[in-house]
């Protein structure tokens, strides 16, 4: 009985060599006579009839005359990874047409379809993600502590604060800060005992001048991104701290801190201060220009000099205590609030007034708590001030005077009469009489007279001499003590800082002193200095000399040579802050005046 021949569907183009060689074929396989290996594919054109390469169906006929009476293997088609399973061929039964199992075609995806697909799934996703990205930061991570520096500024007004900004270890690649920082520092700026400084980072004096100069005027060009942005002063770490034959050190530091206070962007009229962090206490060499800060040590609590040691080398730089910082981390938190007392106290000096030991000196001491009388929140009243001006006012030698600035008569005389008026009220408002000014110091005044200045000048000395808070009766001159009624003309000062012309002087009532002299001491010695010195029209009662950068080992003999010139003197070694501080020629200084046998006044 003859069968049938099968019909068997080949996948491949024919190649006459896969009939020629058994080697490259599976002779114990039927199957792969007519389906050779994927990899050996050359077409994928489809044959025109099923039988159209295999042998003549009389050959095929011969070679399975057989009975099979077994069913066949079942083979896999040959695959690159040899694990498909797909179905090429039907078993194969006796008695029956060899018949082939069609397949199902799986359906094929639109291309379009599958990357909508994506897309939309990709936008399921941004959905998901971007609010989570801003929700969970807020809800998992841990806050920066700004608003405990908040709370701190405000529960201790009295103390003022230093905040040190850095973006990126120092300014920079920002034109201005990021939006984080502008309203941390706007809203830092609100209080008035706190004071921010620009980071920059020294290197120890390797960084080039150009690079620091370009770091300060990112850090004042603050100023003009957003009203309250502007610092106060710059903050130099790592500054050299060993100075040098060439002096290479201390030309370097001097040139930074020029480059500060001749930049216009700082925060307030008369800023642009300047503070050093070598770590420890540098030479005296680089002390000359006198930074408004040096931080004398910055380490671990357990690594602090002994009180004795600081002091020594403290004193070499001759220095007074307000000028240094330290900067003290890993502080043992059983410490408590004595001992952190402790720590504050090994850099403090005590305050020598000298006020008891010379009663026959008078002291004439100008009160400026902020600019001004300063206002509330500041002043509530300041608990400073209010417990140090009745201990002034409580010695006979003392005088205290309420500072005002008329910046050369621009400021409206009518802001400058409501500070006056602000001095002359707060004995009654606080409650306390010992707060009382005994005259006031008009700072900033012109020299130049016009008839409008001159108006502007009298309507300001009216309105402290009439004002009933202000005590006018320790601000007379010697030679009108007897005179009672003229006690209430003697309670204003005026400071031009230079000579004025004459019609000054004829001015009725006028200042009862006048400041002719605030300059250096190297500028006071000019020739052209001294000239125009030599018009001013006060005599010698009414007249004070206000010197500053004056050589320590020079300060007794000025003294003895300017007194004859001014009744009111003010002398100090200080090179910046002169102000703020007695610097470290103040016992020669006042020891001097008093030498003099004379009762002169220490401004």
């Amino acid at each position: 009985m003859s069968l049938p021949a099968p019909h068997i569907q080949s996948l491949s183009s024919y190649r006459s060599e896969w009939r020629a060689s058994s080697s490259n074929r599976d002779v114990s396989s039927p199957f792969s006579l007519a389906i050779p290996p994927r990899r050996q594919r050359r077409s994928t054109q489809r044959a025109d009839t099923p039988t159209q390469y295999l042998d003549s169906p009389e050959k095929t006929r011969e070679r399975i005359s057989a009975r099979v009476t077994e069913r066949p293997i079942r083979p896999k088609p040959y695959t690159l990874n040899g694990g498909s399973t797909s179905t090429m061929l039907s078993q194969y039964q006796p008695g029956s047409s060899y018949t082939r199992k069609e397949e199902p075609k799986k359906p094929r995806m639109n291309d379009h379809v599958l990357a909508f697909g994506v897309t939309f799934a990709i936008a399921i996703l941004l959905a998901i993600i971007i609010p989570l990205a801003a929700i969970l930061p807020q809800k998992y991570l841990k806050p920066l502590p700004i608003s405990r520096l908040y709370d701190t500024v405000v529960k201790y007004r009295d103390t003022r604060f230093t905040v040190v900004v850095s973006l990126s270890n120092g300014p920079g690649n920002f034109t201005w800060p990021p939006a984080t920082y502008i309203d941390a520092i706007k809203k830092l700026k609100v209080f008035p005992n706190m004071q921010t400084l620009g980071y920059i980072d020294t290197s120890h004096g390797n960084a080039t001048n150009t690079t620091v100069r370009a770091q300060i005027a990112t850090y004042a060009g603050w100023q003009n991104v957003t009203e309250g942005l502007a610092l106060h002063d710059i903050y130099f770490d790592q500054t050299p701290w060993e100075d040098d034959d060439e002096g290479v050190a201390a030309a370097y530091l001097r040139n930074v801190s020029v480059t500060v206070r001749h930049t216009d962007g700082w925060a307030g009229p008369g800023e642009g201060l300047v503070m050093h962090n070598p770590g420890r206490v540098p030479d005296v060499g680089l002390m000359a220009d006198r930074p408004d800060m040096v931080v004398v040590y910055e380490g671990i609590y357990d690594n602090m000099p002994s009180r004795e040691t600081l002091h020594a080398q403290v004193r070499e730089a001759k220095g007074d205590r307000k000028d240094f910082a330290m900067l003290v981390r890993s502080i043992p938190n059983d410490l408590g609030r004595g001992g952190l007392r402790k720590v504050v106290e090994r850099v403090r000096r005590d305050v020598q007034w000298l006020i008891r030991a010379h009663p026959n000196l008078r002291f004439l001491c100008t009160i400026n708590p902020h600019n001004g009388p300063g206002y509330p929140p500041w002043w509530m009243p300041n608990e400073d001030y209010a417990r140090e001006i009745p201990k002034l006012n409580g010695y006979k030698n003392v005088q205290t005077v309420g500072y005002v600035r008329a910046d050369y008569c621009k400021r409206p005389a009518s802001d400058v009469e409501l500070d006056i008026l602000t001095y002359a009220s707060r004995p009654t408002i606080d409650e306390n009489a010992e707060l009382a000014m005994n005259g006031i110091f008009v700072d900033e005044v012109v020299n130049v007279y016009s008839d409008q200045v001159m108006q502007y000048l009298d309507s300001v000395d009216r309105c402290a001499r009439q004002s009933k808070g202000i005590r006018g009766d320790q601000i007379v001159s010697d030679d009108l003590l007897a005179r009672a009624e003229m006690l209430i003309w003697w309670q204003v000062i005026h400071n031009p800082g230079t000579a004025v012309e004459k019609p000054f002087a004829n001015a009725n009532p006028g200042p009862d002193i006048s400041v002719v002299v605030e300059t250096s001491y190297a500028e006071f010695n000019t020739t052209e200095y001294q000239a125009w010195l030599a018009n001013s029209p006060y005599v010698r009662s009414r007249t004070c000399y206000m010197l500053y950068s004056v050589p320590e080992e020079k300060v007794a003999e000025l003294v003895v040579s300017l007194r004859d010139r001014a009744k009111y003197l003010f002398l100090t070694s200080a090179t910046s802050r002169f102000y703020e501080n007695f610097g470290s020629s103040w016992e020669a200084f006042v020891k001097a005046m008093a030498d003099g046998g004379l009762v002169d006044k220490c401004m």
